[in-house]
């Protein structure tokens, strides 16, 4: 038996268990999924990596160990790019939904999707996604967490999960199409609520995970350097000090001294 039976068998006899681990990270990424994105972007660059590593393994390798080793080697190195690059990650992200918007016009429309039309969607999805991150990881990350929610609910109440049979299980959440979709979007609207009303506001230009600095509706000023900020002596009393100071310093006479206070206290 291959890898890929192997792999099968386990999530077809644990499907139970799978389906509520994937209900939990259905609803932390639904309602927590911007403060976590790097996270996940982790996640699915390991998967990705790690199918992409099975992959040429099982081309230049023999053996399950091969295809192993060249899974983990292959995820751990998808992880690291996309969290390390964290702009590539949300370029594929709306890629992705750009991918999925044209597929879903085309089955509208009952057509077969244009390759070139796919990759333009593609394209204008990844750009998409650099111009306006925020939104567009709060809106992917709600609602990709709802769906896995409310197929899990479905899953749990109307598939046998119990038997372990997977087909059964697609199959009756295909027959509940409808509240999948209504489910999908009611949870995914909260998800996004909750995710803006949480989300603290972040400063111009940083990444996902690290916070501006709360301010006060006033911004604090330094005193110039070399001045306290204690208060001032009254102006009269620090000009004739001073005044006194340059008398006694020898810098003017006295009869300067007298003319400059007069001046001084004339204009009090």
């Amino acid at each position: 038996m291959d890898l890929l039976s192997k792999l099968t068998q386990l999530v077809q006899s644990g499907l139970t268990l799978f389906t509520l681990l994937g209900m939990v990270a259905g609803a932390i990424q639904c309602f927590f999924g911007y403060r976590i994105f790097r996270i996940i972007l982790g996640v699915i660059g390991f998967i990705a990596g790690a199918a992409f590593g099975a992959m040429l393994s099982g081309i230049y390798m023999r053996g399950e160990a091969g295809l192993i080793l060249g899974g983990i080697l292959g995820g751990v190195i998808g992880a690291v790019v996309l969290i390390a690059v964290y702009i590539v990650g949300v370029f594929l992200l709306g890629g992705l939904l750009g991918w999925l918007a044209a597929l879903g016009l085309f089955a509208l429309d009952q057509r077969t999707p244009v390759d070139l039309v796919v990759i333009l969607f593609g394209i204008a999805g990844g750009v998409a996604a650099i111009l306006l991150q925020k939104f567009i990881i709060i809106f992917s990350t709600s609602f990709t967490g709802a769906f896995a929610v409310i197929w899990g609910l479905i899953s749990l109440g109307f598939g046998n999960l119990g038997a372990g049979d997977f087909n059964s299980v697609v199959e009756s959440v295909l027959a509940n199409v409808l509240l999948l979709g209504v489910g999908t979007l009611v949870l995914g609207i909260a998800g996004m609520v909750v995710q803006y009303r949480t989300v603290p506001p972040k400063a111009q230009g940083a990444p996902v995970g690290q916070t501006a600095q709360p301010t006060t509706g006033h911004a604090l000023q330094r005193a110039p350097e070399g001045h306290s900020s204690a208060p001032r002596p009254p102006a009269l009393a620090y000009e004739l000090s001073r005044l006194q100071d340059l008398l006694e310093s020898g810098a003017i006479s006295q009869q300067d001294y007298e003319a400059k206070k007069a001046d001084i206290l004339e204009k009090r």
